[in-house]
This record gives structure tokens, sequence and C-alpha cells, in this order.
């Protein structure tokens, strides 16, 4: 989600472009809202993302708890919650009187897990929490809803996945306007089972790709048309995983991947640390 579930470089915007307005900038940055929904959804890890002269990056975990398991009933109910610490960084942007601005924020949520078929699971969800940022008097309030599919398949030692998602995200600022973001997106991974183990327990790697349409393109550029408005977005990357994941203390070790993410006239890494699917294929014999 992104993967995204939702959430937060709007106040990044916000706050920025106020600032922006209040110094008499004639070429602000790009429209504060824009930069925000940068960090929707809250990712699962790190995120860099360079775009019309500003870097923003964003950290976010996403811890999640099941209350009621889909494996022995007709649905599941998790609880979920969201942190996120970002920056934005104007400092190679020229005409601009602004360095940095910082963000925080913290989204719990709740997810439904509906099985609906051996190899697949529907996933909707509802996230609202707060948000407050650098300079900004009043926190902001955070709304998203959503729905993800899981479909797993075999392919010999592979395991293929797809997990197309919907998702929409509002964020409430008292005094300023509010703001929405809204994306499609896709998501596919391939992965192997290695021939050793860790913890008793078989490693897995492989690679992946997604790709996300935003319904409403984010705006990055100044007043003099420079920079980009970013319609679509990227990513393709590879990962290491468990199956069964061992445990360190009482933790399960995460998934962890490494990506490039990229589209309309930008580019970015990503660092992903959990947020694995919850559907997997049985092992095989002597896994």
């Amino acid at each position: 989600m992104r993967d995204r579930r939702p959430i937060l470089p709007v106040l990044l915007i916000l706050w920025a472009l106020s600032a922006a307005s209040a110094a008499g900038q004639e070429t602000p940055p790009p429209d504060p809202i824009d930069i925000v929904d940068r960090g929707l959804p809250i990712p699962d890890g790190f995120q860099q993302d360079n775009v019309a002269q500003q870097r923003a990056s964003l950290f976010g975990i996403r811890p999640a708890f099941t209350i009621r398991s889909w494996e022995t009933n007709p649905w599941g109910l998790r609880a979920r919650l969201a942190v996120q610490f970002a920056g934005l960084d104007f400092r190679s942007a020229e005409g601009v009187d602004l360095e940095k601005v910082s963000l925080a924020a913290i989204v719990p949520g709740v997810e439904f897990v509906v099985p609906t078929g051996r190899r697949s699971l529907f996933r909707p969800f509802l996230d609202v929490g707060v948000g407050s940022s650098t300079g900004l008097d009043n926190p902001a309030l955070i709304a998203a809803v959503g729905a993800q599919q899981e479909f797993v398949f075999p392919a010999g030692r592979f395991e293929l996945s797809l997990e197309p998602k919907l998702e929409y995200t509002r964020a409430f600022v008292s005094g300023a306007r509010d703001d929405d973001f809204g994306a499609l997106s896709a998501y596919t991974d391939a992965r192997h089972p290695l021939p050793f183990r860790i913890g008793g327990r078989r490693p897995e790697l492989g690679v992946y790709f997604k790709g996300s349409y935003l319904f409403s393109p984010l705006d990055f550029r100044s007043l003099d048309g420079e920079g980009a408005a970013v319609e679509y977005e990227f990513q393709v990357g590879a990962l290491f995983s468990f199956k069964k994941p061992p445990k360190l203390w009482f933790i399960p070790v995460p998934m962890i991947g490494f990506g490039y993410a990229f589209g309309d006239d930008w580019s970015g890494i990503r660092i992903r640390v959990g947020g694995d699917r919850l559907l997997r294929l049985p092992l095989g014999p002597g896994d």
C-alpha cells in the first residue's frame, strides 16, 4: 500500500506552502498537499523519493495483531498500527526560503480477513489517526479506507502471488484545506526456497514488481513549470523471507526487501521491513 496503507507528507506540504506564502516567495515549493501525499500510505520500512528539487524521506512501522483467526472461522479480525516519521528537504530548490520540515503520525486501525477460496483472501481495512508537523498549530486527523485481495499460486518450487489493492485517504487540518489521496495498485512476486536453514526454518528469496495509478496526479511543479506531475508509480526489487519465520526472542523475523521506485520524472529507493502477505502455500515435504 503501499503494501500502503496509508499516510502523511501532506502535513509537510501544508506547512511548507503556508510558510513560503507568508514569506512572499515568488516561486513556492510544489503544492504542499501533493508533497504530503508522497507519504500516503505509511510505508513498511524506509523510502526516499527525489522529485522536483525536493527529497522526501519516510520511515514507517506497521505492526498488526490477530484478534480473531480467519483460519478457523469464516472471517478474521486484526488490529493494526501505523507509525511514521518523515522529512522533506527543500535545500536544493531555488527561490524557496525553506530548508527542511518534519512530520510524525500515528494511525491505528482494524482489518477484516475473509477467505474467498483455498488460495485467496479479501482484506478490507479502516484506519483513523492523527499527525503533526513542524510549525503546524493543530494536529491533522487522518482517515483511510480500502481493501486488497491476495491470490497465491504454485509453480513447481516457486510460489507466485498477485495482490490488487484500492485505497483512499483523507487528511483534515483545522484552519487549512483538507486533502485526499486515492490509488489503485497491483503487486506481484515470485519466491523460491533456499537450500539451507536458519533457526531450523528454510528461508526463501524472491523478486517483486508493483505498479500504482494515482487518481489525482501529484503536482510537484513550481510556478515556473519545473518539476513533474506524478500519476504512475512503479517498483521493482528483491526480498528475503520465511514461510514460517523463526523468532528473535518473541518477535518473528520479518520479510526484508530492497527495491527501486520510479515514475513520471522521479525516482526513489525502498527498504521494506515486514508487511508480508498473510496467505502462504503449504510447505513441501521436509520443509
